[in-house]
């Protein structure tokens, strides 16, 4: 992407534009493509990495912040809707009472928890993503560690079987 000649402002919608949504985690914009940049204006930009295990990573890290922000809008709508309930509960008498939370708000939060569900569903694909795309050398590893755990298991087990 060609982005010379392009002020700070211009430079970053052009980015924008060509990688869609994003999320911003720990001073970084990360991608749904697996670009990022820097928030810092004159900061990097990075599109998405050529190797396929580095770019599921930057989309599984995209995923995850936005399903924990997804997570978080729904649980403070409930709690508000939660709270909003007790206090008509515990109202005495009054003048004015507290209305309960209405038709739309309840469907908000049905739509959001809609949305969390996409995203958890999203996430699932992103780790499934990484776990494919992990090098050979990674995946002999991780099958070396999981006996080694194994067999540390079957001795401990042996071990406290043992008693006077």
């Amino acid at each position: 992407m060609d982005l010379e000649g392009l002020s700070p402002p211009q430079r970053i919608k052009k980015f924008d534009d060509a990688h869609g949504d994003f999320v911003v985690v720990d001073g970084w914009i990360l991608y749904e493509d697996g670009a990022q940049r820097e928030v810092n204006p004159w900061g990097a930009m990075c599109e998405p990495p050529l190797d396929d295990c580095k770019c599921s990573k930057i989309i599984l890290n995209f995923c995850e912040a936005k399903m924990n922000l997804a997570r978080e809008e729904f649980q403070v709508h409930k709690q508000n809707l939660t709270t909003q309930c007790r206090v008509i509960a515990e109202q005495g008498n009054c003048n004015r009472p507290t209305q309960p939370p209405s038709k739309e708000a309840v469907e908000k939060l049905k739509e959001l928890r809609k949305k969390v569900l996409c995203w958890q569903k999203r996430l699932n694909k992103a780790r499934e993503a990484v776990e494919n795309n992990k090098p050979e050398r990674l995946t002999v590893r991780d099958v070396a560690c999981e006996q080694n755990r194994q067999k540390a298991a079957n001795a401990m087990a042996e071990i406290e079987e043992i008693k006077i």
